[in-house]
């Protein structure tokens, strides 16, 4: 390539060849691991118990990151609901006064001093008391997860 200047004409050459076909596949492999590293962790680390709940539905709400401690309480007979509830504490089942003694534990190890309570929605609301209770008498805060409202287009009137 020859470019005119003012001191003449002076030929300059590089050494740079133009690279054609796929970039490399080293910076596209680092790209694929970043974005995967990003979306992991992105994502919510909320863990949920093993037995299955039915939440009741309320609107709003945020996560919150905290210990996982988890009382799910559930019917032992979803089609008798006069039978007692079955009541697990970290998915291992309890009786109300073990899981006393498991609550007073986690207010002595926990640095939250709180607790999870998943109640099925057909659980009698004096035995959700009950847990309840115990926890306030454990001086542990209590957090309640509801599910998220199904979308329907319906008005919601307040008094």
């Amino acid at each position: 390539m020859i470019v005119q200047t003012s001191l003449g004409s002076r030929r300059f050459q590089t050494r740079l060849k133009p690279v054609s076909g796929w970039p490399p596949l080293v910076a596209l492999i680092d790209l694929m691991f970043l974005l995967l590293l990003f979306f992991v962790l992105a994502t919510s680390f909320v863990s949920v118990s093993g037995i299955p709940v039915n939440l009741p539905q309320v609107r709003g709400g945020n996560v919150v990151d905290m210990e996982r401690y988890i009382v799910t309480v559930v019917p032992s007979d979803r089609k008798n609901l006069s039978k007692p509830a079955l009541i697990y504490f970290n998915d291992r089942q309890v009786t109300p006064e073990r899981l006393k003694q498991e609550l007073n534990t986690v207010r002595n190890h926990s640095r939250s001093a709180s607790v999870i309570i998943m109640a099925d929605k057909d659980v009698p609301q004096g035995v959700f008391a009950e847990i309840m209770g115990i926890a306030e008498n454990a001086q542990l805060s209590v957090f309640l997860p509801m599910a998220a409202p199904e979308e329907k287009n319906t008005s919601v009137f307040l008094q």
